[in-house]
């Protein structure tokens, strides 16, 4: 979530932006509702157009963790026409608003035109790799391998997502027929990170395409006497 340090001012500028730091402040500590609360009637008083964008982005963002993605949306779509730096945030967060109603395509379309405009920052990452879940679940492995290039090339990717990199380096293998790289992939993150979801996505892959990544089953019988 981005807070905001509002510039200085006077008159009802001024109180606009100490309830709006103040929302702030009750959103970072989890008070959701007295922090939209105080944003709306910052709102109320606002005069200063950026500060009203401000308001509105921090009401999108409290709106879209309530999972009310629609009235989320209304605000970010105000956001990205009114502030130059925080539209970048209100496009990515827009994106996540209709993945979480399923709507796969209205999320790609965001995220590709957030990529078009060079997104600053983590936003980058975030958006390929929403992007490259996009292409994985559509079964797009060409298009998830350009995606994965892309994050390579970043200076940036958050640590938590090591093992589902890992998992989609194995499973863009596996689609583009390429079964040693892929096995040995899979394989390592199902030995080397037992504990984590994502070797137990790599467990079922490997079994469920066991022809093509493992050996035959072995029987053995009883000797006989």
């Amino acid at each position: 979530m981005l807070l905001f340090s509002p510039r200085p001012g006077g008159g009802d500028d001024e109180a606009s932006r100490r309830l709006l730091l103040s929302a702030a402040e009750k959103a970072r500590a989890g008070s959701y509702a007295e922090a939209a609360e105080l944003c709306r009637r910052s709102l109320d008083s606002s005069l200063d157009p950026l500060d009203e964008a401000r308001a509105r982005f921090l009401l999108g963002w409290l709106e879209f963790q309530g999972k009310r993605y629609q009235p989320a949306r209304s605000h970010f779509r105000f956001v990205a026409g009114a502030h130059p730096l925080l539209s970048y945030h209100a496009l990515y967060y827009g994106g996540r608003c209709f993945l979480a109603e399923g709507d796969d395509e209205s999320a790609r379309a965001l995220f590709d035109k957030l990529l078009g405009l060079s997104a600053p920052g983590d936003l980058a990452a975030r958006t390929l790799m929403e992007l490259l879940r996009h292409h994985r679940r559509r079964g797009e492995a060409e298009a998830a391998s350009a995606r994965l290039a892309a994050l390579d090339s970043l200076s940036w990717r958050d640590p938590f997502w090591a093992r589902e990199l890992d998992y989609t380096r194995g499973w863009v293998k596996l689609q583009q027929g390429e079964m040693a790289e892929a096995r040995s992939r899979l394989h390592a993150l199902w030995r080397d990170h037992p504990d984590s979801f994502w070797a137990g996505e790599a467990e079922s892959l490997l079994l469920s395409r066991s022809s093509d990544l493992l050996l035959s089953l072995i029987h053995i019988s009883e000797p006989t006497r």
